[in-house]
């Protein structure tokens, strides 16, 4: 959730700018939006996108609505392909190589529930075993 929120601000201040630059009208109100439907995953960006992008359309026509829309879809997948690997990476701190091969196995094992799933039942065995490995106490004490 931190780090949703965390992207969500960095998208939604980033829209803000594009909105004002681009002329459309209450670019706040929609920035806002963006940030409470980012949380949404997928359906929540196309929700978000539709007012701002239909505005522009009645008020400067096709051609700036699609600049709209296409700066909107543009500063989306950035944030989410290039800023929020970065902050999970710090915040759960997984490698590259876990989260590959946390998909393989999981979605190998579990189908397309493991494929959802694979990050926290990857984070949640890691933290199963690293629990169980320091209490680690011999099974038969034969000394004594």
């Amino acid at each position: 959730m931190a780090v949703t929120a965390k992207t969500a601000g960095i998208n939604a201040l980033i829209n803000l700018v594009f909105l004002l630059v681009m002329g459309v009208d209450t670019p706040v109100v929609w920035s806002f939006l963006y940030f409470f439907l980012d949380f949404i995953p997928t359906l929540g960006f196309v929700i978000a996108l539709i007012p701002p992008t239909f505005v522009t359309l009645l008020m400067y026509g096709w051609k700036r609505a699609l600049l709209v829309a296409g700066g909107l879809i543009l500063t989306n997948l950035i944030v989410d392909n290039v800023v929020t690997p970065i902050f999970m990476k710090h915040a759960v701190d997984v490698s590259f190589l876990d989260i590959t091969l946390s998909l393989v196995i999981w979605a190998f094992l579990l189908r397309l529930t493991g494929a959802i799933l694979a990050i926290p039942l990857t984070l949640a065995l890691r933290k199963f075993v690293a629990k169980n490995a320091d209490e680690s106490e011999p099974a038969l004490n034969l000394s004594g």
